[in-house]
């Protein structure tokens, strides 16, 4: 047996939250199971590969901060929302577990070529579990407003994406004008989590708009539970955002603002996403000056498009509304950790194909790192490759320098030969002259003599004076 998470003795789940929102999603799972395994909830993706659980639980395609140190590690996806926004393939590619709403859901998705790793499970949605329990009877408390049965809300739930979002359609000045024409109507404005940080003029603006009327609220904690309204919403407002999806639940009007260009949101425009193909559930507006009638439409006649959202209700829920999700999810977790043995097939299977994954990131990096030992050889080899032609290089340098001396030498022997001949006969011609030279010196010196006295006796030179010099 590998020595992988799930052959301990206590196998672990840990839990990641990416974004805060995402924490009340997890932490009823996570509830669920602390008692009985070691669990961990945590936003430090360091703390949660230290922990090296057999389980890791995400509720977003956070995969690339795990899959390569944690191969070992089983990923399950709980999904956060339904929009499609082109997110689809990279979301549901990278686990190895992926939760889905109902079977209807998990069929579509393979139809369109989205499959995780393994297998979906179909468990239902987290965050509804309480929705599902509670119905219309809990609503929210500590709040500034009256949300209590018997009035009326309106829920103003916008995406985040800027291309796809309602503010540049709606702007607030239907804030005023439904307060106006409704003065009995709460307003929750409950913006997409990600909004305060990404678009916080958007935030500004209503801001200023719930300053203005005691029955408008805005959730400035935008990481806050947007579920546990949807119980006294009678009417929800959205735009693309995957809480329309859910809300079908409720059985109540959806009203959608279209943007002009969705095209030009980029990669976010999916138009085979249910968000474009699902908008018949809703009633549609394009303008703001369409929000109070037709939201006044709405609370006069609920059961308006309410076949439509019939239809999509079933493919969302199917028959999963019984607020059970947590407990299929806890299950199938559980069934995972169980002893080698003892488990299910399709578990048995699961782990067989984690300690595979894991051989090969094991062989993988071993190849990584042959390779990159090769590379530093190879790079080895050029230096001395290269220090061995310098070598050559010099030696031949060398060679060639030696080669000149050994003719300089030779030139230099030989002058110095022809100098010692030369030597040679001026020797013997200076030592000649030595010999000879008293009595040449002596006959010119004579002949020198008779020459002067001739002269001075006026005798002609051809007579020559026999006598001696004087001396």
């Amino acid at each position: 047996m590998s020595d992988s998470p799930a052959s301990s003795a206590r196998p672990s789940v840990a839990f990641f939250v990416l974004w805060e929102f995402h924490r009340p999603i997890l932490s009823p799972v996570y509830d669920a199971l602390r008692d009985e395994y070691p669990c961990l909830i945590s936003n430090d993706p360091e703390e949660v590969v230290a922990f090296r659980p057999a389980v890791l639980v995400l509720a977003d395609a956070a995969y690339d901060r795990f899959r390569a140190r944690l191969p070992d590690t089983i990923l399950v996806f709980t999904r956060h929302g339904f929009s499609s926004k082109q997110l689809w393939r990279t979301a549901f590619a990278g686990c190895d577990f992926a939760c889905v709403s109902s079977p209807w859901v998990r069929r579509d998705l393979l139809k369109r070529g989205h499959r995780p790793r393994m297998d979906f499970w179909s468990i239902g949605f987290l965050p509804m579990d309480a929705v599902f329990q509670a119905r219309r009877g809990q609503p929210p408390t500590n709040l500034r407003i009256d949300i209590s049965p018997g009035t009326r809300t309106l829920l103003y739930a916008p995406t985040h994406n800027p291309g796809l979002h309602s503010f540049p359609v709606i702007g607030t000045d239907w804030i005023r004008e439904l307060q106006a024409a409704i003065p009995a109507l709460n307003i929750v404005i409950k913006p997409h989590p990600v909004t305060a940080e990404r678009n916080p003029g958007w935030m500004a603006a209503w801001r200023q708009a719930a300053g203005e009327s005691r029955r408008v609220l805005l959730m400035e904690d935008t990481h806050s539970d947007i579920y546990r309204f949807f119980p006294v919403t009678d009417v929800l407002l959205t735009d693309v955002s995957s809480v329309a999806f859910y809300f079908l639940a409720m059985d109540r009007p959806i009203v959608m603002v279209n943007v002009p260009h969705p095209e030009a949101a980029g990669d976010d425009y999916d138009p085979d996403g249910p968000e474009w193909q699902w908008r018949d559930m809703a009633t549609t507006i394009s303008h703001a000056s369409e929000v109070v009638p037709v939201v006044k439409r709405c609370l006069d006649c609920p059961g308006e498009n309410a076949q439509p959202r019939a239809l999509y209700r079933e493919r969302v829920f199917g028959g999963l509304t019984d607020g059970q999700a947590c407990r299929r999810l806890t299950d199938r977790i559980r069934a995972l950790l169980l002893p080698e043995g003892d488990r299910p097939e399709w578990a048995e299977l699961a782990w067989n194909i984690a300690r595979l994954r894991a051989r090969n990131a094991s062989l993988s990096r071993e190849l990584q790192e042959s390779r990159t030992q090769a590379e530093i050889l190879t790079g080895d080899h050029e230096i001395l490759r290269r220090e061995l032609q310098e070598s050559r290089t010099q030696a031949e340098i060398l060679t060639g320098d030696h080669e000149i001396l050994r003719r300089e030498l030779q030139e230099s022997r030989t002058q110095a030969e022809a100098l010692m001949t030369n030597l040679g006969k001026n020797g013997y011609l200076a030592r000649e002259l030595l010999r000879r030279s008293p009595g040449i010196l002596k006959r010119r010196t004579a002949m020198l003599w008779n020459l002067l006295c001739r002269v001075r006796s006026g005798q002609p030179s051809g007579q020559e004076d026999r006598r001696p010099p004087r001396p």
